[in-house]
């Protein structure tokens, strides 16, 4: 199993069946301190879903919005969102942890697209069309 650049060794028995094997020692995990958790209302399940598929790329949802607010602050034109339809209006209350700088630049941003939800939505179209490539 592959986990950042460290390969972890599975357990495995000893042909005697009597001891298992012990797993390659590693450093222990730094977790982040700060978290927030947000709630979001109104966000398209289009856009969670690719929010959530793009996440192994990343490590976490938490670091691909990081990097979609930090791409969506530096545009120049807000973006033109295209979920909400009348056909395609299917909404969720997205949940995340996020660190203080997406909290803030989602604050940053709400006004320009509307709500916080409009905003998780055009980091969505950020992610589909620039970060997954």
């Amino acid at each position: 199993m592959m986990f950042g650049n460290l390969q972890v060794a599975e357990r495995e028995r000893k042909k005697d069946g009597k001891k298992m094997g012990a797993a390659i020692n590693m450093p222990p995990v730094r977790k982040a301190s700060g978290l927030l958790v947000r709630r979001f209302p109104n966000v398209p399940v289009e856009a969670t879903d690719i929010i959530a598929s793009n996440s192994p790329i990343y490590g976490s949802q938490a670091i691909v919005l990081l990097v979609a607010a930090e791409v969506l602050v530096r545009q120049k034109r807000p973006l033109r969102l295209r979920y909400r339809t009348k056909k395609n209006g299917k909404t969720t209350t997205a949940q995340y942890k996020l660190l203080p700088r997406t909290v803030e630049l989602i604050n940053r941003l709400t006004p320009v697209y509307g709500s916080k939800g409009k905003v998780i939505e055009a980091c969505s179209m950020v992610i589909e069309r620039v970060l997954s490539k």
